[in-house]
């Protein structure tokens, strides 16, 4: 019976892993791409190499508006490039204008987190990065977001050479 359990076990938790990463790839294909912009950050982490910590502006906004610590969808609006702006805290049943979009996030005490915090690259690539001035995410309809990329003030993608 021990065995049976374990087995059961093993299985709940690769269909769990499974079903995260199938929904997350669901979102990289179907999501809209949105640039949220960045605060300066210092890209490097002595026990974990080199990386960005993302901390979004908008970030502040939500924060000023939401007073106690939960879940919740933001609204932003989307311009014709792709960059977001906050415009307000979704209720529920709220209609969305034109080019506007959910955008889940979360408050716990004073920090809000939308998306990922953190940006990871290669050891030594760090000076690729520095221009970073948006967190590129996929969101879907729902408002789940998924970092794709870092870009600069021009909008276009920041990357390291291949090899």
């Amino acid at each position: 019976m021990r065995i049976k359990l374990m087995w059961a076990g093993c299985l709940l938790a690769i269909a769990v892993v499974a079903s995260n990463t199938w929904h997350k790839e669901q979102i990289l294909a179907q999501g809209h791409t949105v640039l949220l912009q960045l605060r300066p950050v210092d890209p490097r982490s002595l026990l974990q190499g080199d990386y960005m910590v993302l901390r979004y502006r908008m970030a502040d906004s939500i924060a000023a508006k939401v007073a106690d610590s939960r879940d919740g969808l933001a609204v932003v609006s989307v311009d014709p490039a792709g960059a977001a702006t906050f415009v307000r805290v979704w209720r529920e049943g709220e209609k969305l204008a034109a080019g506007e979009r959910l955008l889940k996030f979360r408050k716990r005490s004073l920090h809000v987190r939308i998306a990922s915090s953190a940006y990871f690259f290669q050891e030594g690539h760090a000076h690729y990065y520095e221009q970073a001035r948006y967190g590129a995410i996929k969101v879907s309809s729902s408002g789940t977001a998924v970092l794709v990329g870092l870009y600069d003030s021009n909008h276009a993608l920041l990357r390291a050479p291949a090899g």
